[in-house]
């Protein structure tokens, strides 16, 4: 019922406006004139019009939401290095080329499951385990904005196709407002805290300077969740952890199906984790011929999240 009745603040000075207009031209006009039965019909038409015009944003425009879940599997191998497990062609290679840096500022975390040179799930794991999430949180959230970074610098990448190639050209700096808003490395290490980690983005081995998001969109951390809000969607990220840690030597088939091998020499900590992506596309804008493109650019980031985390 919320999405249907609560309109937008936006809406309710134009739709005021207009009842107001009618019921003063029924007051100053269509009283004064019954008998003109051109002004009474005209205005009978007028107030049709403003009541069609008002059930039709009350019912017409809607919020839209989706839903979609990236299962992630991490590990932890005996040096002490946080990996996500994945076979997929297009693994993101933020992930291979940073995993050893991003996993060196959670040391003083992940020593406490490591003995003798090899992983194991110490005693008073629960004690632990708190610290094991935060330390994972960060993790994951600079995974994946070096991964976007790294795959999806500009929301408007243009893409021209030749005969066997294609040339892709963006932006990677200030851009005018109207165009995009620039999200700085730098920007996004003060935004995510990374300094408490010891970590920086600028240190990162990666290409590009930032990335360019839509026009208007605020990225903020809430609850150590990833969002990007304009007037167009507001998209979350959300990361989770299972509770429980299991020792063993991961074993990808070719059919995705993953198996553990309890007991050998190379075993390391699996923990099973995913990445839940909210999106509300807002009513505000619903029909907004614009509306595609943004759509697009939030299909891009789901995607791109699947190809550069999904096991296979």
């Amino acid at each position: 019922m919320k999405n249907i009745f609560v309109l937008p603040w936006q809406f309710y000075l134009p739709i005021a406006v207009v009842l107001i207009g009618c019921f003063l031209a029924l007051y100053l006009i269509v009283i004064n004139n019954l008998s003109a039965k051109d002004v009474t019909f005209s205005f009978v038409v007028l107030f049709s019009a403003s009541v069609m015009f008002f059930l039709n944003v009350c019912f017409g425009l809607k919020d839209e939401q989706k839903i979609d879940n990236f299962y992630v599997h991490l590990t932890l191998d005996s040096g002490q290095v946080v990996d996500v497990l994945s076979h997929s062609e297009g693994k993101s290679r933020f992930v291979v080329f940073n995993r050893d840096e991003v996993s060196r500022s959670c040391d003083d975390v992940l020593k406490n499951f490591l003995k003798d040179g090899k992983v194991v799930i110490p005693e008073g794991y629960e004690s632990v385990r708190g610290r094991l999430d935060s330390c994972l949180q960060f993790y994951m959230r600079n995974m994946v904005i070096g991964h976007l970074i790294d795959v999806l610098p500009d929301w408007d990448i243009n893409e021209e196709n030749f005969r066997g190639s294609r040339q892709v050209s963006y932006r990677n700096g200030d851009v005018d407002k109207k165009e995009g808003v620039f999200y700085s490395r730098q920007k996004i290490d003060d935004l995510f805290g990374n300094k408490y980690f010891n970590y920086s983005l600028l240190d990162a081995h990666l290409f590009n300077s930032g990335i360019v998001l839509p026009p208007k969109t605020v990225v903020s951390l809430r609850d150590n969740n990833i969002i990007f809000d304009n007037p167009f969607f507001n998209l979350e990220l959300q990361f989770f952890f299972a509770s429980g840690a299991t020792l063993g030597t991961p074993v990808l088939y070719d059919s995705g199906k993953l198996s553990l091998l309890v007991g050998g020499e190379n075993s390391c900590l699996n923990i099973d984790s995913k990445i839940v992506a909210r999106v509300l596309y807002k009513k505000l804008n619903a029909g907004n011929f614009d509306r595609d493109k943004y759509t697009k650019w939030v299909d891009a980031v789901l995607s791109g999240l699947r190809k550069g985390f999904d096991l296979k």
